[in-house]
């Protein structure tokens, strides 16, 4: 320590360069200095270029761009060689016309490692990988939501219990036909349905939800994994008129009418009235 202290470099007072010695003594600097040449004799790639801005692409580069630009001086060797031909399999790999998007699961990614939410490598100082792709959800995350989902698929099934036991209260009088093909109400015959008819769905409350089209009302038809059964059929809904209206039954993620729409859903017969092209 005394011939360090007298040994000061010339751009450092004797007092902060006692400070600095006093430092770099403890034996928690001393630990993490040893840890830190062990982790830089493990280094088997050394980045070649130094601080530069780059602007020579044309382009915006591609992770894979700067890796080569900043780790191999126009040819690769050894470790570097290694990588860069890893990452030509997977280039070659990518469909026709598909760009290698910056983001945490991209070719660099798959080769060097994700970055999710440490530094974003390749982006030089200070930029984070929560930066450019937003953060990528742990496990613990997962699990959460995972548990949300599942608590409100629940809320949902009750939901559609309650509604399919309305339902079976109304339909016992009001007089609907079992076969599904048309309906009675108050005495006056409705027009009877038929596979593509324009047609409304309505809800619980005989309010109009949505307008689409009459795909089928065979009871052994498949929607979303559920066969129909009698009294209900599939329409393709294709104009929301209450969004935010809950599904009869509603699957993994799709919940409210605005889910569906463009696709198809079970409703029951007893709920669908004919469209007029002149509504």
């Amino acid at each position: 320590m005394e011939v360090q202290l007298n040994s000061p470099p010339e751009e450092l007072t004797k007092r902060h360069w006692r400070r600095l010695l006093e430092y770099w003594s403890r034996e928690r600097v001393k630990a993490m200095t040893d840890k830190n040449k062990a982790n830089m004799a493990k280094e088997k790639l050394t980045q070649l270029t130094g601080k530069k801005s780059f602007t020579s692409f044309g382009r915006e580069p591609t992770r894979v761009d700067m890796f080569k630009k900043c780790f191999t001086n126009g040819s690769a060797d050894g470790e570097a060689a290694t990588v860069l031909k890893q990452m030509k399999e997977l280039t070659d790999k990518l469909v026709d016309g598909e760009t290698d998007t910056p983001g945490p699961d991209n070719v660099f990614s798959q080769v060097m490692g994700r970055n999710n939410s440490g530094s974003a490598q390749t982006y030089g100082l200070g930029v984070r990988a929560k930066d450019l792709w937003g953060v990528v959800p742990g496990r613990s995350a997962i699990r959460k939501e995972n548990a949300q989902l599942k608590s409100d698929k629940a809320e949902l099934d009750n939901e559609s219990s309650r509604l399919k036991a309305q339902l079976a209260r109304k339909n016992n009088g009001s007089g609907v036909e079992n076969e599904g093909s048309g309906h009675q109400d108050n005495g006056s015959v409705v027009k009877r349905l038929k596979v593509r008819d324009e047609a409304y769905v309505k809800s619980i409350t005989n309010n109009k939800v949505a307008r689409g089209k009459l795909v089928s009302m065979d009871p052994t038809t498949v929607v979303l994994q559920t066969e129909l059964g009698a009294g209900w059929c599939e329409v393709e809904l294709q104009v929301a008129i209450e969004i935010n209206e809950v599904l009869f039954r509603p699957y993994e993620h799709m919940r409210y009418i605005h889910d569906v729409i463009g696709t198809s859903t079970a409703w029951p017969t007893a709920l669908i009235e004919v469209a007029d092209f002149d509504d």
